[in-house]
């Protein structure tokens, strides 16, 4: 009897695991973007280098300029939502942009310091949009594009020295 008793316990705790549990379905996973809204309704004006100071201050090649300037305009035409995710590849592109090797003529104390101060202004951007300021964001969307421009407008006044030079020493 008490063998009995221990096979039909052995028995139902068998059963027992190999019931199935009744498993909750998965629920519908949410992404709350970051606006409701669009941005803006304008585009910044963003600098462009001009083509010949690309040759003149020999940044032709120097293909990490290009691409980060060209980021930099595709989110300046980004109107929708969702803004926080762009604003991390930005600083991800920035920072990368930041530790590359800068040409000689541009390996100044003035263009990596302006270079520092938009990745500062596309931290604080970032910021705003995780934390969903969106009374502080635009404000800082549109710094970080002053920023931009100065830091490109820079790189220009170098190249119109550079001519300057030239055309001095002629």
């Amino acid at each position: 009897m008490k063998n009995a008793a221990r096979i039909f316990l052995c028995l139902l705790f068998l059963a027992s695991c190999n019931s199935k549990k009744a498993t909750p379905e998965p629920k519908e996973i949410v992404v709350s973007d970051t606006l409701a809204d669009p941005i803006s309704k304008a585009l910044p004006t963003l600098v462009k280098i001009p083509d010949d100071l690309y040759v003149k201050l020999d940044i032709d090649e120097w293909e990490r300029l290009t691409r980060w300037t060209n980021d930099f305009e595709d989110f300046a035409k980004l109107d929708t939502k969702g803004v926080e995710l762009f604003l991390n590849g930005l600083d991800l592109q920035t920072r990368s942009f930041y530790n590359t090797k800068f040409p000689k003529k541009l390996q100044t104390f003035p263009i990596r310091s302006r270079l520092k101060v938009v990745l500062v202004h596309v931290q604080k951007a970032k910021f705003y949009a995780k934390t969903q300021q969106m009374e502080l964001l635009i404000p800082a969307l549109d710094t970080m594009y002053m920023q931009y421009n100065n830091f490109l407008n820079r790189i220009i006044s170098i190249g119109d020295e550079e001519t300057l030079e030239t055309l001095n020493s002629d």
